[in-house]
């Protein structure tokens, strides 16, 4: 497992710059709209670790065909839905895995 170059950045962080934000925004350098987009960022790429972390604890539930993205039905090898985009696909499949 490889460390990260740039130190985590906790939930309560977050909140702390979003509550900075509500208050003093304005008087800031950089533009709040500007942190809230980095903000947006920093969790669609947690999520996509996440996805990437569930891949590599199944890395067979995902497959490719013709267009389209499927993920094996926990349990089976043989039950799965379609999806258009891997995200969909493997976001389905988290939410099924869970007990």
């Amino acid at each position: 497992m490889t460390t990260s170059p740039v130190p985590s950045i906790t939930d309560e962080q977050i909140a702390e710059i979003e509550r900075f934000l509500s208050f003093g925004g304005s008087m800031l350098k950089v533009k709040s709209a500007a942190i809230q987009g980095l903000i947006a960022r920093l969790r669609a790429a947690e999520r996509d670790a996440g996805r990437v972390d569930f891949l590599e604890k199944h890395p067979n539930w995902l497959r490719y065909n013709k267009g389209r993205y499927s993920c094996v039905l926990p349990g089976t090898n043989y039950s799965y839905r379609v999806y258009a985009t891997a995200r969909d696909a493997i976001d389905a499949a988290m939410t099924e895995a869970k007990p």
